[in-house]
């Protein structure tokens, strides 16, 4: 179907279904960089292996969701695995967790408020 085919006048509801498509294939993108690009394998630990893969995409789905603002919620994988890869200091003091990130790294913000998301979810009214 094609969307110079439909007989909807309501523009606002054309442009919203031609969105949803984006998304759909922008996670598509997503899941093919991930790893599902690579099946079909002639070996089944293979493709059993890629797809897991699928569980990367979940959870990187559901870590835009609940943990990420910002630019970074509709950044690529690659991107994205940039800011989780920070020089940072991990310690324990006291029954209680910390973390050292350097303030000049340039997603040290994004970071802490990822991690203070986690640790405090926000409730739902």
């Amino acid at each position: 179907m094609h969307f110079t085919d439909l007989v909807d006048d309501d523009i606002a509801h054309l442009e919203a279904r031609y969105r949803g498509r984006g998304r759909a294939e922008r996670n598509i993108c997503d899941a093919k960089t991930l790893g599902l690009a690579n099946l079909p394998s002639a070996s089944f630990g293979i493709n059993h292996a890629w797809l897991l893969s699928s569980v990367a995409q979940d959870l990187l789905a559901w870590t835009r969701l609940l943990t990420i603002d910002g630019d970074l919620t509709r950044a690529e994988p690659q991107r994205l695995r940039l800011p989780s890869h920070a020089a940072a200091r991990l310690g324990r003091t006291s029954r209680q967790r910390w973390i050292r990130i350097p303030d000049d790294w340039p997603w040290a913000a994004a970071l802490v408020a990822a991690i203070d998301r986690l640790e405090h979810p926000p409730l739902r009214v």
